[in-house]
């Protein structure tokens, strides 16, 4: 089982059977900050932290912030940080 955490404010988000769910869900969170802060008009000065755990470990990592001179692009086709904080 694999839990998709937002970080910056310490809640989990979703529990996906595979670590390519916890992926799309990661992806769904990052697109619903972008449409946020795109309806708000707002630059995007807010960061974004999150992470993949398994057994309460991080798997994978990622720090997002939304891009509103752009459309939206998934943020898993890009990777994610694996293998432990650097």
């Amino acid at each position: 089982m694999f839990e998709v955490w937002d970080v910056t404010a310490s809640r989990a988000l979703a529990s996906k059977a595979t670590f390519e769910d916890a992926q799309d869900e990661l992806d769904r969170a990052c697109r619903q900050r972008y449409l946020q802060t795109v309806a708000d008009g707002t630059s995007p000065a807010q960061r974004y932290d999150f992470e993949i755990r398994q057994e309460g470990q991080p798997v994978a990592w990622l720090t997002y912030t939304p891009d509103v001179g752009r459309p939206y692009e998934s943020v898993t086709a890009a990777g994610l940080g694996t293998g432990g904080p650097q």
